[in-house]
């Protein structure tokens, strides 16, 4: 193949448990380095992205499970929460279990690549498949079956009272830490360092926000729980 010194276009394959608003952030700021360039995004779950990068579809991508022989480098960490609407009959049964979850039906993302991954979070027999995180949540906001989605994707929901993390007796949260991978033979391209760097520098400051925010919940949680004195 003949290597140009400038891309007109880079292709990214991008799991969907990246927040939309950074990966709207990245593209904006690259469009403004290089206003020229064309960006293909294919939107993946689970072997998704492993897969299009290993069959040369893509010059970049953003997953938990990537392929080796890539440039890789941490991303960001993304919390899963397991909810359910707030009628749910998960939501007036005191601490469950994963064996009373089980029970219910839950709805999973289905994986985008070949190779049909089962992983840990798709964790109910009794299951929806779905192929975009917006059908879960509204399915889940329906009050029809519960999933874990991203933190991101639910917080608001949780604010106004619609959705309630299921109150499990254990891991009730989890992380699912994603990495950036890059084609070797387009490393060199300039276009391509400055979107590594955009994505870095985006990835950065999500896991800063997200690492203040954990203090402020744990802080409010301490003051909730501090008994109250009484004073004679």
């Amino acid at each position: 193949m003949c290597i140009r010194d400038r891309l007109n276009e880079i292709a990214i394959a991008v799991d969907v448990l990246v927040p939309i608003d950074l990966l709207q952030d990245a593209l904006d700021r690259l469009a403004q380095c290089h206003p020229g360039l064309n960006i293909r995004v294919f939107e993946t779950a689970l072997s998704g992205t492993k897969q299009y990068l290993e069959e040369g579809e893509v010059q970049f991508g953003i997953a938990s499970t990537l392929p080796t022989g890539h440039n890789l480098e941490p991303f960001i960490s993304v919390p899963l929460v397991c909810v359910s609407h707030i009628e749910h009959p998960l939501q007036k049964m005191g601490k469950i279990n994963y064996e009373t979850l089980k029970q219910y039906f839950q709805v999973v993302i289905r994986d985008s690549g070949k190779q049909a991954l089962d992983t840990g979070w798709l964790g109910a027999p009794k299951r929806w498949t779905v192929t975009n995180i917006s059908t879960s949540l509204h399915l889940v906001l329906e009050g029809k079956c519960f999933a874990w989605l991203p933190e991101h994707s639910v917080s608001q929901y949780i604010k106004e009272g619609k959705l309630a993390p299921v109150p499990l007796v254990h891991g009730k949260k989890r992380g699912v830490f994603l990495q950036m991978a890059v084609s070797g033979k387009y490393s060199l391209f300039k276009e391509v360092q400055d979107m590594v760097s955009i994505f870095r520098d985006v990835g950065a400051k999500y896991q800063l926000e997200q690492e203040l925010t954990e203090e402020l919940d744990s802080s409010e949680q301490a003051l909730t729980n501090e008994p109250i004195g009484v004073t004679e």
